[in-house]
């Protein structure tokens, strides 16, 4: 893998601001300023990369604003 011998990897499948957004909930537990528009790229994120705490948050969160 190309990874393995540059000290980055590139991340395309899912939006730069969604990926800050799963960091910041990776590290501090919240995701600040959520709305159901963001929480929905944060469910098919945190599906891909199997953050399973961020997608239980984020369908009960979903599920708590179906009307708006």
């Amino acid at each position: 893998m190309k990874e393995n011998h540059e000290r980055f990897a590139v991340i395309s499948d899912i939006p730069s601001s969604v990926l800050k957004d799963m960091l910041h909930y990776m590290y501090c537990g919240m995701v600040e300023d959520l709305t159901p528009e963001k929480a929905i790229l944060l469910y098919e994120a945190a599906d891909i990369y199997n953050v399973q705490h961020l997608k239980e948050d984020c369908a009960v969160y979903l599920c708590n604003h179906m009307n708006e």
